[in-house]
């Protein structure tokens, strides 16, 4: 149940808040910069999607699977993550500044923010904001990325 956690809390995580600060790209390859630029222009924009599928780790320690269902509205977020046959529910909600944690016979928990609540209720940090724009395929605003234009 902790590694369903984990993973829900690494989805939603990521999803709790958004920056304005400007990527630090650096771009390589023949490509045309130009059209990398237009293309992140009409991505960028998107903020509102729906993710059903199946999430698998592997760490040295353990492993595990998960069935996932992200709902992405503006600046709303709802993730279900459970195991198999159900168990292990774990359901993330919330946005900026109200993240609730909800963890099957554990109860439900709430924080200011996704990265907060990971932290309390299992001790990790992990850089989760980032992927509201990775699913997108955009590097997260503030961050490094090397672009290979082909």
């Amino acid at each position: 149940m902790r590694f369903l956690t984990l993973i829900a809390l690494c989805a939603a995580l990521t999803l709790s808040g958004c920056s304005s600060f400007q990527s630090q790209e650096e771009l390589s390859g023949s490509g045309q910069a130009g059209s990398w630029q237009a293309h992140k222009q009409q991505l960028a924009p998107i903020d509102a999607w729906q993710i059903n599928g199946k999430l698998g780790i592997r760490t040295a320690k353990d492993s595990g699977s998960a069935i996932i269902f992200w709902l992405q509205r503006q600046d709303y977020f709802g993730i279900h993550l459970s195991g198999p046959l159900g168990q292990g529910s774990t359901r993330l909600t919330g946005r900026q500044g109200a993240v609730s944690l909800e963890i099957a016979n554990r109860g439900t928990f709430q924080a200011p923010s996704a990265e907060a609540l990971m932290q309390e209720q299992l001790g990790w940090s992990l850089p989760v904001e980032n992927l509201l724009w990775w699913v997108r395929g955009l590097p997260a605003p503030g961050s490094k990325s090397q672009v290979n234009l082909n």
